[in-house]
């Protein structure tokens, strides 16, 4: 048992290092994955800092009000007010959220990964806006119950932090944007050309992937709509039996579709998809249900454009899920999930440089290219994008070649050694001589 445990511990170890090592190289390989990485953390930085200067001016404007102004209406509205502070902790979440989903994305090179950052992008915008909008109509509605009293007027944080809130959102979902249109015109769609060139399996395992996109998003908003709704609806007298059926409802949204629907992908099971399709169906028809509450009952009057985006764009997700979960139904029988079997079974990706790095960024083995100097010449991207070395550098190049290294001229590898040579210090390295390899 010991042995195991140690074994588990040296290979999650072993994956941890060499996550790393590519999360590296792509940085010092690539200027547009290095801003990518940048702006992210800059952004989850940024939007955390706001998002707390939000909630704690939020809260400070609640407690100006005295215990017992106002009577039952503006404790309830207090309570209410208060119990928003859930919606802060959920812009804090997403805005980690985008920084994984901007790593992941780059470490896969995968650019569908970016279509659902830049979804996340445009909802933490979105709902920057609904907060301040629903901060404005809260503390309307506070003031109004407290006219004529002693109690001076409430006022959001509009201007101090709300607005830079906004302004931020719009920066970086911008920023987000032009980064995600380079790295993939970078990636190439690289994820899809290592499945080789059956047309046909590159638009089943596009549709597969959308759907695995699709069902992280929908567990994140699932949840987030969830949240809200419990904490919202314990402030005025809630129903126990509307709680149990939401809690229920919630597991089966967030856990047991998600569970359906990537086994039965992965396994071309028609019963759990056809399970999972119809519980996206019921789960759609809860979502209605509480579309209509969120905007007819007096509980969620404060709230209800904030609860009414939300649960709209659940709905959004749910169906383009249901449609998708659809597309790869229909793919099943066609080598779908043969070709995802092969593929776990391998060690990790497709052969391309950013996966087979030394400690020092380069590939295990003879040197790339040495230089005078000590400088090694890494190979360049290939037009789709994956780090490749050049064929005629696949063939190691022999004994006195690299007994030569070292006494390189200065103008680079002449027509001996290398068949071609370099160009000069710091340059790529051009092709053999017609008919050479090495030597």
């Amino acid at each position: 048992m010991a042995r195991a445990g140690a074994g588990a511990a040296d290979s999650s170890n072993a994956r941890f290092e060499s996550t790393l090592a590519s999360l590296r190289n792509a940085l010092r390989t690539s200027p547009v994955t290095k801003w990518a990485v940048i702006s992210s953390a800059a952004q989850a930085v940024i939007q955390l800092a706001l998002e707390t200067g939000v909630a704690l001016a939020h809260g400070r404007a609640l407690d100006k009000v005295p215990p017992n102004v106002g009577g039952s209406t503006v404790a309830g509205l207090l309570a209410l007010g208060r119990a928003m502070t859930v919606y802060h902790y959920i812009f804090m979440m997403a805005s980690v959220l985008q920084l994984l989903i901007t790593l992941d994305a780059i470490l896969n090179q995968n650019s569908i990964e970016l279509i659902s950052l830049n979804i996340l992008n445009m909802g933490l915008f979105g709902y920057s806006v609904m907060q301040a909008i629903q901060a404005s109509d809260l503390f309307a509605k506070i003031n109004f119950a407290l006219a004529g009293t002693d109690t001076p007027e409430l006022k959001p944080a509009s201007a101090v932090v709300q607005y830079p809130s906004m302004a931020i959102s719009a920066l970086f979902l911008a920023g987000t944007v032009y980064s995600s249109y380079r790295l993939h015109k970078e990636f190439g769609w690289a994820i899809y050309k290592r499945i080789g060139a059956d047309i046909g399996l590159r638009r089943q395992m596009m549709a597969y992937f959308f759907l695995m996109m699709l069902l992280k998003l929908d567990v994140f908003f699932y949840f987030t709509f969830s949240l809200q709704f419990l904490v919202i609806g314990f402030v005025d007298k809630p129903n126990a039996t509307d709680m149990i059926i939401h809690i229920a409802v919630s597991l089966v949204m967030i856990f047991v579709l998600w569970f359906l629907c990537v086994r039965g992908t992965r396994r071309e099971s028609s019963k759990l998809m056809f399970a999972f399709m119809g519980g996206t169906l019921a789960c759609m028809a809860y979502l209605t249900l509480k579309l209509y509450q969120a905007n007819h009952e007096s509980r969620f009057a404060a709230v209800k454009k904030s609860m009414s985006f939300s649960i709209a764009l659940c709905l959004v997700l749910a169906l383009a899920t249901l449609t998708n979960a659809i597309i790869c139904f229909r793919n099943f029988g066609t080598g779908l999930a043969t070709h995802l079997r092969r593929q776990q079974q391998r060690t990790g990706p497709a052969p391309t440089l950013a996966h087979e790095l030394s400690a020092d960024g380069f590939p295990p083995g003879p040197p790339l290219a040495a230089q005078p100097g000590g400088k090694r010449v890494s190979a360049a991207p290939s037009e789709g994008g994956a780090y490749a070395l050049p064929a005629y550098l696949e063939k190691p190049p022999p004994p006195a070649a690299v007994a030569g290294y070292a006494n390189a001229p200065p103008g680079g590898f002449g027509g001996g050694g290398y068949g071609g040579g370099f160009t000069g210090h710091g340059q790529q390295p051009r092709p053999p001589a017609s008919g050479g390899g090495w030597g």
